[in-house]
C-alpha cells in the first residue's frame, strides 16, 4: 500500500490547493492508496471551515482518507477549542501545524498550550518542517523534547539540505539550477 501522508485539500490563500475531486484524480493516476488530509490556509484566514472540509472527505471515503486538524496557535484560545472540535466532533487523527505560513517558530511559547491540549488525546502532531527561520530540525527537535509523550512527524525536511547545499556552495547550485 501507498500512502501520501501530506495532501492539501481546498483553496489556499497563497494559490496553491486542490479540490476533492482532484485530490483522487491525482491519487489514482499516482497509484497512491490512502492519504492524509491537511486544511490550506483559507484567504478568510478562518480554518474551522477547512477543517470541516477535510472530515467530511474522510467521512465519504474512510477507505481511502485520513484527516488531521489545523490550527493556529496564534488564536489562543480558539485555537485550543478548535484541538478539540478537530477530535471530538470531526474526527480528526492528528493536528497539523505549519510554522511558515501562520508565522511561528516550532518552538516558541505560543505552540505550547496547543499541544498541551493535544497530548491527552495521544494524537499525532504533523509540522510543516525545513523552514530555517521557523521551523528547522532543531526548532523542532526542542518542541518535541517537551512533550516526550507526543508523536512529532517533521514533514518538508528536504529544504533544509537543498538550503544548506547552496549556501555553502553557491557557484555549483547556480551551475546545476535550471534556467528560465
Amino acid at each position: 500500500m501507498i500512502l501520501d501522508a501530506h495532501v492539501y485539500l481546498g483553496q489556499c490563500l497563497f494559490g496553491y490547493g486542490q479540490s476533492l475531486a482532484e485530490v483522487n484524480a491525482n491519487m489514482d493516476r499516482l497509484k497512491i492508496d490512502r492519504a492524509v488530509l491537511v486544511p490550506v490556509k483559507p484567504r478568510d484566514y478562518h480554518l474551522g471551515p477547512m477543517n470541516e472540509l477535510v472530515a467530511k472527505a474522510v467521512q465519504e471515503h474512510p477507505d481511502r482518507f485520513l484527516g488531521l486538524c489545523r490550527v493556529d496557535p496564534w488564536q489562543g484560545e480558539a485555537a485550543i477549542a478548535e484541538v478539540r472540535r478537530g477530535f471530538e466532533e470531526l474526527g480528526a487523527c492528528g493536528l497539523y501545524l505549519d510554522p511558515w505560513e501562520e508565522n511561528f517558530p516550532a518552538n516558541d511559547d505560543v505552540v505550547i498550550p496547543v499541544l498541551q491540549a493535544v497530548h491527552p488525546y495521544h494524537k499525532p502532531v504533523l509540522i510543516n518542517a525545513g523552514h530555517l527561520r521557523v521551523s528547522h530540525p532543531t526548532q523542532v527537535r526542542d518542541i518535541a523534547a517537551r512533550f516526550p509523550d507526543v508523536q512529532f512527524v517533521a514533514c518538508n525536511g528536504g529544504q533544509i539540505t537543498s538550503v544548506a547545499s547552496c549556501s555553502l556552495r553557491p557557484g555549483r547550485c547556480l551551475r546545476l539550477a535550471p534556467m528560465w
